[in-house]
């Protein structure tokens, strides 16, 4: 009868326990049955039980609530059984920031209440057992803060004495305090509720006077530190002697899982040393023991004698369990090393507990000295992998569990650490913390959404193409199962289990969810009362947001199916041969509108049906540089998220003899071998078609007759092609009616994807290249070397070139000045404007400052001094550039002298040596010489001395000015200079009226210019190069223009850090040697920038660099 009571209850959505059901008939009796009672209240405030319609397909197993009468829900005497009816569904992370920057839709957010399911306990059954291990820590010792009356003696006073005195002792303490020290990086959060229970069970133990806790930060360089609050966000200031005690009655326990820097540097084990000195000190290793290799907390096993209680640990006696001690000594102070296990904690505190014990333990081992080439160095940069490299790699080292679990947790994240520990659980006994910490650790998640929120509530997540690869690795029923394990387990555990963070679909919520997010669990009605959530009556069905930014159809297509993309493009590509496939290919891009803003969106393409889809894709492939999505034959195809395993083509050798043609799939061909090919995507291909589509020079593919299939084999023969850096070598389009072929020509052989291709992809470029647009900025104050610069090229030049040395008959043609005897009849004329030409050193005229300049070797300020025979008030002035000597070297600073060009008066000057080492750092050993010369600016005045640099970036301004006369008129300015002396300098230029470009000033013909400032800036003895960008005040314009040939297809900027997609042919040149040419792309335009391959997830790559 009691059991059918319960089943009755559950069947109407109470499920109870024997217990509550008791509490419930208990209460009954006292609380008010009136509709003023406070539940009734509570009633009408959250509202009668109707279904929300979130969990789709479960929506039959349940009928209405209010249909029938009793009777309706009789059932037959049983076990008790739980209410299956799902109503909402719990997902572990909240919808994300929206972003700014980003040019495209975004899925809406639906509405959400945050709750607090439970969670499983860390220490499970073992806590009880633990705290029966903690016994022998009871000490006790006389407490001078607790006097109490000592009875015995106060009597025999009183008798002797007849006085009523009380004769006082001190009574009895806690004879140890006890200070836990958590470390608390990120690796650590899923130990995070170990190292509270820990806490919780010190406590509660009654063993010591009072507990500490405090937080390690071993991840800091100059760590370790403390903190008052492990997971907190103040930072760790603390001293770790702030734990030191040295009357030793402090217990020292280290939780950490040993991944710190500290712990492998070393750092940390010096530490222990200094606390075993003169505390008792123990670390508690939160990884299981077969992950503790590696780690920087590694032990072995030594026996080790107390000789007192409670002692500090470097006055225990340490000897080998096997080895007598002259053979084999116990270096350095013991430290244990302890698994959260009942057996490691009794033997460590019955050894701590009573003198004399000896015991078997696991010692902290000597941390290994890393050699120079190991230490790790800011200069190297993190090397970003693929998706399904990522995966291979963690694959390769993981277990078979963690795999699975990885794969698990993909489906439903992004997820709290509290909430993997979740899915863990329901996977089942054989898949313990180990694996999740082996996940945790592997580098795959990353965290994403609010970083202001607690650690325990941070968000991790895979990226999108390592997340498709692992969800391949478990079938779609194994995902089912566990999800409803989860619910399951959280109706169990409501109300009796720490809880996390997480978030219920609710009309009424604050928060906002992503409706993309697969659930992690389905609860019923049952549990979302117990986590305070009333019950939403049931909305109107939400319309789906649109799944891309952009659908791309053919003449042939069929329909964009509604909601499918936000905006829809028509390519007029018809079907039927076409003689010219690169007019064809143009033309049909052209038409369609595509812009090179829309490289970076999220795109489909509606296939028409049949082979004749092919085309049309490879022209979208080739504008977009990428794989894009298809929806072919009324289905949806991943094609952008492809990684395609390329058969173990490593594995298949060449063929014997040189294959010209092949063909794959379809009946044989003349002329040329042929392979059967098996379009389906999982099917593997034997080793003959494999080698003959790898190798052969020219392959034609027959597809079949659906898009959908012969979208499929071309993707997978494009995967078989692929070498090297060569990331496309497309097939010829078989049409049925070729003739044998001759030769390497493909003339006639079918419809060249290849071709149309490469010519998308040259149309692109050229759509970037005319974009372009050169952005006018107003006319800045011309600074007063400038106007002396132009006043110099307007000067006679008949009266410089006297000057010079040369002559002249008619006054027009002089003699070169820089002629050695290798200019022939060429000689030296006088243009207009005061410009001079010569056929052999300026085949275009160039004005008198830069005749100086090449001629005399002097700067252009220098230059233009000579010019006019004027040095002008003050010389060298400040911010001036000047050709220095240098006389003499101390081993701070290089003794010059700078002379004035008109008067030759000499100015002493000081260079640091420090300048000239930055200059040529990769030459570290290499010196100046007294003689040389040096190009350099000239700082404002430090005690009376000339202070010269190298390394200024103003310093090639005032180089350029010589060289590119537009600055001198304010024809055109520089806007800002990122420069890496000695290596690459990057120029951003605008011009102050309307121009095509703004390069050609600076470069000039045959690039004379800028290598001309060049030569004179490095004297020969560096290779620095200079690249001139167009200005933009638009930051991401900018940020593309100082990318040189990038060719991005994707940027997100958030505040202060951009994370840039190129395509992979263009990953080196754009992140540029050592990163070069991202650090100074970053310098312009004030950003911190990330480039990445493209189709990467530009948000986790954006988070991940947060957390860097």
């Amino acid at each position: 009868m009691f059991e059918r009571v319960l089943n009755a209850l559950a069947d109407c959505g109470v499920g109870l326990s024997s217990e509550e059901f008791l509490d419930a008939l208990w209460l009954a009796t006292r609380l008010p049955s009136a509709p003023a009672g406070a539940l009734a209240r509570m009633e009408q405030m959250s509202g009668a039980p109707s279904d929300d319609g979130l969990q789709g397909g479960d929506q039959g197993d349940s009928g209405p609530m209010d249909a029938g009468g009793p009777a309706t829900y009789a059932r037959p005497a049983g076990p008790f059984r739980r209410p299956r009816r799902g109503r909402g569904a719990l997902r572990g992370g909240a919808a994300p920031a929206p972003e700014p920057d980003r040019a495209f839709a975004v899925p809406p957010a639906a509405p959400a209440v945050s709750v607090r399911p439970p969670g499983e306990k860390a220490l499970g059954a073992a806590e009880l057992a633990l705290g029966r291990a903690l016994r022998p820590l009871r000490l006790h010792r006389p407490d001078p803060r607790r006097p109490e009356p000592d009875i015995p003696r106060t009597v025999a006073a009183m008798a002797e004495t007849g006085l009523p005195d009380i004769v006082l002792r001190l009574a009895d303490g806690r004879g140890l305090d006890l200070a836990i020290l958590v470390d608390d990086g990120v690796s650590m959060l899923p130990w995070q509720r170990l190292a509270t229970e820990v806490r919780l069970l010190m406590e509660r133990s009654g063993a010591f006077r009072v507990v500490h806790t405090f937080s390690l930060d071993t991840r800091s360089a100059d760590g370790p530190l403390l903190g008052y609050r492990p997971f907190g966000t103040a930072p760790a200031t603390l001293p770790p002697s702030a734990v030191a005690d040295p009357s030793g009655r402090t217990l020292l326990i280290v939780v950490s899982d040993g991944v710190g820097r500290a712990w492998r540097d070393g750092r940390m084990h010096d530490l222990l040393d200094r606390l075993a000195k003169v505390s008792p000190i123990a670390v508690l290793h939160t990884l299981p023991r077969r992950m503790w290799a590696g780690t920087g907390i590694r032990a072995e096993h030594w026996r080790v004698t107390t000789r007192r209680a409670a002692a500090a640990n470097a006055t225990w006696r340490i000897t080998d369990p096997v080895l007598p001690p002259d053979l084999r000594p116990f270096d350095g102070t013991p430290v244990p090393v302890l698994a959260p296990t009942p057996d490691a904690v009794t033997a460590w505190t019955r050894l701590v507990g009573s003198a004399g014990t000896s015991a078997l333990l696991p010692l902290l081992a000597p941390a290994p000295r890393r050699t120079p080439s190991d230490a790790p160095s800011a200069a190297r940069t993190r090397t970003h992998q693929e998706p399904y490299a990522e995966v291979l790699r963690f694959r390769s080292f993981a277990s078979t569990e963690a795999y699975r679990l990885a794969a698990h947790l993909a489906a439903v994240a992004p997820l709290p650490v509290p909430a993997m520990q979740l899915v863990r659980q329901a996977l089942g006994a054989s898949v313990d913390s180990g694996h999740l910490a082996e996940v945790f650790l592997s580098g795959l998640l990353r965290r994403v959404g609010d970083i202001d929120r607690p650690p325990q509530q941070w968000q991790f997540d895979f990226a999108e193409g390592t997340r498709q690869i692992l969800l391949g690795v478990i079938p779609p029923p194994e995902l089912v199962r566990t999800t409803r394990a989860i619910s399951s387990r959280l109706a169990e555990l409501s109300g009796a289990a720490p809880s996390f963070l997480a978030w219920l679909p609710h009309p009424d919520g604050t928060d906002h969810i992503d409706t993309g997010q697969r659930a992690l669990s389905w609860v019923d009605e049952r549990v979302m009362r117990r986590l305070g959530v009333p019950l939403p009556d049931a909305p109107t069905p939400a319309v789906a947001p649109p799944r891309y930014d952009l659908a791309i159809r053919t003449t042939h297509s069929p329909p964009t199916p509604p909601g499918m993309a936000a905006k829809e493009v028509l390519i007029p590509w018809a079907a039927g041969k076409e003689a010219d496939l690169k007019l064809k290919t143009a033309e049909a891009l052209r038409a369609g509108g595509l812009m090179p803003s829309d490289v970076a969106a999220k795109i489909v393409f509606i296939a028409p049906p049949g082979p004749q889809a092919l085309p049309a894709y490879t022209a979208v492939a080739g504008f977009t540089h990428r794989w894009v999505d298809a929806y072919a034959d009324g289905g949806p195809l991943d094609m952008a998220g492809l990684h395609l395993v390329t058969e173990r083509i490593g594995d298949v050798a060449p063929p014997a003899t040189f294959l010209v043609w092949a063909q794959a799939g379809g009946p044989p061909a003349d002329g040329m071998p042929t392979v059967p090919f098996d379009v389906g995507p999982d099917e593997r291909l034997d080793e003959t078609t494999v080698r003959t589509v790898r190798y052969a020079a020219r392959l034609r593919m027959v597809p079949p007759d659906s898009a959908s299939a012969a979208l499929n084999m071309l993707a997978r023969i494009a995967a078989l092609r692929t070498r090297g850096d060569t990331a496309w070598r497309l097939p010829v389009l078989s049409t049925g009616t070729e003739p044998p072929p001759a030769g390497k020509s493909t003339q006639g052989q079918g419809v060249d994807l290849e071709l149309i291709r490469q010519t998308a992809d040259r149309y692109r470029k050229e759509a970037v290249k005319g974009g372009e647009t050169t952005e006018v900025v107003p006319v800045p104050p011309v600074s007063s070397l400038n106007r002396r610069i132009a006043e110099a090229n307007e000067a006679d030049p008949a009266v410089l070139l006297r000057r010079l040395g040369v002559t002249s008959e008619d006054g027009v043609r002089w003699t070169c000045p820089r002629d050695r005897g290798d200019h022939g009849d060429a000689g030296l004329t006088v243009a207009s404007r005061a410009q001079v030409s010569c056929k052999h050193c300026y085949p275009r005229a160039v004005g008198l400052v830069r005749l100086v300049v090449d001629t005399l070797s002097l700067t252009p300020d220098e230059a233009a001094a000579f010019v006019l025979n004027d040095s002008g008030d003050q010389f060298p002035a400040p911010g001036m550039a000047v050709t220095a000597r240098v006389t003499g070297r101390t081993p701070e600073a290089y003794r010059c002298t700078v002379h004035d060009p008109v008067t030759g008066q000499a100015h002493d000057a000081i260079l640091p040596a420090h300048e000239f080492r930055e200059l040529h750092r990769d030459r570290p050993l290499s010196r100046l010489a007294k003689g040389d010369h040096v190009v350099a600016l000239i700082l404002e005045p430090s005690a009376g001395a000339l202070v010269l640099s190298l390394t200024a970036a103003d310093l090639v301004e005032r180089v350029l000015v010589g060289f590119v006369p537009e600055l001198t008129t304010g024809e055109v300015v520089i806007t800002g200079i990122a420069r890496v002396a000695g290596a690459l300098t990057k120029v951003a230029a605008a011009p102050t009226r309307p121009v095509s470009t703004v390069r050609g000033a600076f470069v000039g013909r045959d690039a004379e210019r800028i290598r001309g400032a060049q030569r004179l800036l490095s004297g020969g003895t560096t290779n620095e190069r200079f690249e001139v960008i167009a200005y933009s005040s638009d930051q991401r314009i900018l940020l593309v223009n100082a990318l040189v040939y990038a060719e991005p297809t994707g940027i997100l900027i958030d505040r202060q850090r951009a994370v840039v997609a190129v395509p992979h042919h263009k990953l080196r040149s754009a992140i540029g040697r050592g990163g070069l040419n991202a650090q100074l792309a970053g310098q312009l335009t004030g950003l911190y920038v990330k480039v990445v391959p493209a189709g990467t997830d530009l948000r986790w790559e954006m988070d991940s660099a947060s957390d860097e």
